[in-house]
């Protein structure tokens, strides 16, 4: 269990702005995120030949989220001893994109895309051989970009699985509305539509309050008539304590059983299915009905993952808008989903008090094996 540290009075904090770059000094700590133009065609050269794989149509690899904390210094030399560091960026993250094949969703239209994101740059012969050539090579990859990334750990920085018994995340103190934010940002780290088939999105979100800080790192991906994905990181560290906590939450689901929960009145409106919340929620209520047909002597539902606990609250408010000026109605949706979205609700985490591993249920899309970001872990990384 945490440590609880000295409680914080007032801890004294500085709002700063630099560049591309803002950020918060506070106590030990200091968040810093950086927002620039996305990546120029000598940059977009050399991630791709680095990463091997054709990057998104808009890679900002140059934004970044950062945290860190001053831990002890060596009495040998300069280098720091326990200090923190983690950062979330958009080429790690496309690091952790399957290269294999072997995740690779199969839908009609992946050939198609494939070509045009490479043949424009590759050429084609007039036999049709570099095209083939070329549509063989990208065939290798995740053209949906689906990454588990959970941030980069540097400096002294590990997280190791978290005992049975851990508390989590605080829920109940994410959702109080009486603690101010002192920083908030949202850092777009990579986007693509999948050559009109889609869109898939890696996002970070980060909010500071005097008690602690709290971030939100969630890659979305829609697959028009194919399936969801969502996978999201949630990092939360109370000041008071000597542990970060880190919870990652990878789920999928069909296309057309995700479309059938749109309201009923409004059942041709698609546009909840835009809205990274909206299906959110929906995939937590799946996952529930999973979890409970997946129970000896009950039927099971092909969703493609690991069946988990249903939050205690709708995973529909755990996106609500960060600050008062962003709020928003959510859809209406045909489910028993509760809706606790409050300014100070900045993407409260929903999921239940006790981690469990469920059966692997069968998987779809044509991949060849299930995705590697299924499932929800539990992480904790201390402090020196």
């Amino acid at each position: 269990m945490a440590t609880r540290m000295p409680a914080f009075k007032r801890m004294p904090h500085e709002v700063w702005e630099e560049g591309p770059s803002r950020g918060i000094r506070i106590g030990q700590w200091e968040v810093e995120t950086r927002k620039q133009a996305i990546l120029n065609a000598s940059e977009i050269e050399d991630a791709a030949t680095r990463l091997d794989i054709p990057l998104p149509e808009i890679t900002f690899g140059n934004n970044l989220v950062s945290l860190k904390r001053k831990g002890k210094q060596r009495a040998v030399d300069s280098d720091p001893e326990g200090d923190t560091n983690i950062v979330f960026n958009g080429l790690d993250a496309l690091s952790h994109v399957d290269t294999t094949g072997q995740d690779t969703i199969k839908v009609a239209y992946a050939k198609k895309w494939a070509q045009s994101r490479n043949l424009d740059n590759a050429g084609s012969g007039s036999n049709g051989e570099e095209s083939t050539a070329v549509i063989e090579t990208v065939k290798n990859y995740d053209w949906t970009y689906s990454t588990d990334y959970k941030g980069t750990c540097k400096a002294s920085t590990s997280f190791q699985p978290a005992p049975v018994d851990h508390p989590g995340i605080p829920l109940s103190r994410l959702a109080k509305q009486d603690e101010p934010i002192l920083f908030f940002d949202e850092v777009t780290l990579f986007e693509d539509e999948l050559h009109d088939n889609g869109v898939a999105n890696l996002t970070i979100r980060i909010r500071v309050m005097p008690s602690g800080l709290f971030i939100l790192s969630r890659f979305f991906l829609r697959v028009d008539n194919v399936l969801f994905r969502i996978f999201d990181v949630r990092l939360y560290h109370d000041f008071s304590t000597d542990e970060i906590i880190r919870e990652t939450k990878g789920k999928e689901a069909p296309y057309d059983l995700v479309r059938k929960r749109l309201p009923r009145e409004r059942a041709d409106d698609l546009t909840p299915l835009t809205d990274h919340n909206w299906v959110a929620g929906v995939l937590g209520m799946l996952e529930k009905e999973a979890s409970i047909t997946s129970r000896p002597g009950s039927a099971s539902l092909a969703l493609g993952g690991r069946a988990a606990p249903m939050a205690t609250v709708s995973e529909a408010s755990t996106s609500a808008p960060w600050t008062a000026a962003r709020r928003q109605v959510l859809p209406n949706v045909s489910l028993p989903v509760r809706v606790t979205a409050s300014p100070a609700q900045v993407l409260t985490v929903t999921e239940s008090e006790q981690q469990q591993q469920q059966p692997t249920m069968p998987f779809a899309h044509g991949a060849q094996r299930p995705w590697s970001g299924l499932g929800t872990h539990l992480e904790l990384s201390k402090l020196h």
